[in-house]
């Protein structure tokens, strides 16, 4: 397992992995935005042309970080659900949450969740607008915070340029002021693609590590 890059925010250590995952150590926290579970199964519905084998994808992947992390418990910064109940969600709750309620799992509501909240919650040890850790404030959206703010949404992504004019994507974690921009966890999610600023710190996420540009 990779062993994370360390990054001191809020007055403790937070480890960023190419998962995509923020892990607090010390209460074994592990922090995710925007899954967006069932997107896929509601873009097939409607006729869009994606293929079926990718709508495991963000739960395998959620499997493997669970593995690998052994957390004991999950906040999932909004996002989770990306619209009606579906089959896709179905599975989520029933594969992955169910079985795994030695986790604590949190879920504090995004602005796509309203359709499943009431519907699911009761699987949920919590749900909820925002979370804290060690002072650490833990929402769905946050735009210059306060104090010291974990937060999704914006799926940030940036291009690196190489030679012969190729260009690569990568998913990324925004460490700006009093907030931490996690990237998307889910695997069809998309990505708004940022410009780093001086005033910022930016990591890229790549198969096998995070690196600070």
């Amino acid at each position: 397992m990779e062993e994370g890059l360390e990054v001191q925010f809020g007055g403790c250590c937070w480890l960023m992995h190419s998962d995509h995952t923020l892990h607090q150590p010390d209460t074994q926290t592990l922090v995710l935005a925007d899954l967006h579970i069932g997107k896929i199964a509601h873009f097939r519905r409607a006729g869009v042309a994606v293929p079926a084998a990718a709508r495991m994808e963000t739960q395998d992947r959620l499997m493997r970080s669970i593995e690998v992390h052994q957390p004991k418990r999950i906040v999932i910064a909004g996002d989770l659900f990306h619209s009606a109940a579906n089959k896709d969600t179905e599975y989520f709750i029933e594969a992955l949450v169910a079985p795994h309620q030695h986790i604590e799992w949190i879920w504090i509501a995004g602005n796509h969740d309203e359709a499943t909240t009431r519907m699911y919650a009761p699987f949920f040890q919590r749900t909820a607008t925002e979370f804290e850790i060690a002072g650490v404030r833990i929402v769905h959206e946050s735009v210059n915070a306060e104090t010291p703010t974990i937060s999704g949404h914006i799926h940030p992504v940036v291009y690196l340029s190489h030679k012969g004019r190729l260009k690569t994507k990568h998913r990324c974690f925004v460490l700006e002021g009093n907030n931490l921009l996690l990237p998307a966890y889910g695997a069809f999610t998309g990505g708004y693609r940022i410009t780093p600023r001086s005033s910022g710190r930016y990591f890229i996420t790549t198969e096998r590590a995070v690196y600070e540009l």
